[in-house]
C-alpha cells in the first residue's frame, strides 16, 4: 500500500471523466468472494484487500471493485478520482510522453505498482523503437 510521503510527486493526468458522480463511498474492505478489479481485471480473491466502491451517477446507482494496486496508480497520478479507465489512461499518458514518467511518482509507489508502470515504460519504448 502507498504510504503518506511528501517527495514531490504531483498528480500529472487530468480526467474529466465524462462527468461527476452525484456521490460516491470508497472503502478498502477485505473480500470474502471473489471479485475483478474494474481497473485492470485482476482476479480479486477472498482475503485479499480491495477497495469497494459504491456511488451514483447520471441518476443510477453502481458498485464496483479495484485492487489495492489500481487504486494506488490512481492516486499517485490522477488529480481527479476516477473509476473504470485508469490503467487505460495511465498507458496513454505514458505512451504519449514516450515513457516519461516522474520519478517522484515512481519512488513513491509500491514494488508491485512500480512494476506496472515500468511494464507500461518499457512497452511505450518498445512502440517508439518499433516506429524508427
Amino acid at each position: 500500500m502507498m504510504e503518506d510521503t511528501d517527495m514531490g510527486c504531483t498528480c500529472s493526468i487530468e480526467d474529466d471523466g465524462g462527468g461527476d458522480c452525484e456521490f460516491y463511498q470508497a472503502n478498502v474492505v477485505k473480500a470474502r468472494t471473489g471479485h475483478r478489479c474494474g481497473e485492470c481485471g485482476t482476479a480479486i480473491v477472498p482475503g485479499d484487500h480491495y477497495e469497494s466502491i459504491r456511488g451514483k451517477y447520471d441518476g443510477d446507482f453502481w458498485t464496483g471493485e479495484v485492487c489495492l494496486i489500481c487504486r494506488e496508480l490512481r492516486d499517485a497520478f490522477f488529480c481527479s478520482w476516477m473509476y473504470g479507465h485508469v490503467y487505460e489512461a495511465l498507458w496513454e499518458e505514458i505512451d504519449w510522453n514516450g515513457g516519461e514518467v516522474s520519478s517522484a511518482c515512481i519512488l513513491a509507489l509500491s514494488e508491485p505498482a512500480r512494476e506496472v508502470v515500468f511494464e507500461m515504460i518499457e512497452r511505450a519504448w518498445k512502440d517508439i523503437e518499433d516506429d524508427d
